[in-house]
């Protein structure tokens, strides 16, 4: 149970990522920074280099964004939904630039490099058609596909669930999944990112490189950010019930 004093967000890599635009934007209104904390070493590499937070190190629970004259509010959610949160902080309305994430990492991408993923989180958002041919038909026009790698199991529901490569059978060189910093630079030196809507998707929203996804149990507008240059819900309503 959380105390009623906190603003908590929730702990995954993706979306502690993608909430970073928050900060800045909180930041240019009032003059004011965040007190950040987050759940493990993993994460704190997506808040460090922010200069608009004050970063209060790891803790227990899950990532806590503190705004010094708002204890006693708490907001809790599950998607990204940073105009929605923004209000909430400020009572102000705000665009999607206005809160657009950054992880105020200098790029570098190499020329035709894309980065691609079929990471998911959940299982309802994988295994669609359209990653797999969209990623045939970019590589037939000339992009250097890496496939990024490495998860064995995925949560689906309270237990863990073998996790399947469904590129394999393309042949695509890989780079292996390993910590939270080695993706993040690794993202940073594609041109673009194409992936299921999921952490990687957001990490590639933060990093500010054109991005598209596919995305399942959760709706491409409450996920999507300003550097996204397509998105498509890609499973009807009824699969999310299986």
């Amino acid at each position: 149970m959380v105390e009623d004093k906190e603003l908590q967000l929730i702990s995954t890599m993706g979306d502690n990522a993608a909430f970073t635009g928050l900060p800045e934007a909180y930041f240019k209104l009032t003059n004011r920074k965040l007190a950040v904390s987050c759940p493990s070493n993993a994460y704190k590499y997506l808040w460090e280099r922010n200069p608009f937070v004050e970063y209060q190190g790891t803790r227990a629970s899950c990532c806590v964004l503190t705004p010094p004259e708002k204890m006693g509010r708490l907001i809790y959610s599950q998607v990204y939904k940073p105009i929605y949160f923004f209000g909430q902080l400020t009572g102000k309305g705000s665009r999607p630039y206005d809160v657009e994430p950054n992880l105020y990492l200098p790029r570098k991408p190499i020329s035709k490099r894309l980065i691609v993923c079929d990471e998911a989180g959940w299982p309802n958002r994988k295994g669609y058609p359209f990653l797999k041919n969209a990623i045939i038909g970019l590589k037939k026009d000339g992009w250097d596909v890496i496939h990024l790698v490495g998860r064995t199991k995925v949560w689906n529901y309270g237990t863990d669930k073998s996790w399947a490569n469904e590129l394999e059978d393309l042949k695509l060189d890989t780079a292996q999944l390993t910590n939270c910093k080695d993706i993040v630079d690794f993202m940073a030196t594609a041109a673009a990112y194409v992936g299921y809507e999921s952490g990687m998707a957001h990490v590639a929203g933060a990093l500010r490189m054109p991005y598209a996804f596919f995305a399942g149990g959760t709706s491409v507008t409450a996920n999507r950010h300003p550097s996204c240059v397509f998105a498509v819900d890609g499973c009807p309503t009824v699969c999310l019930l299986s």
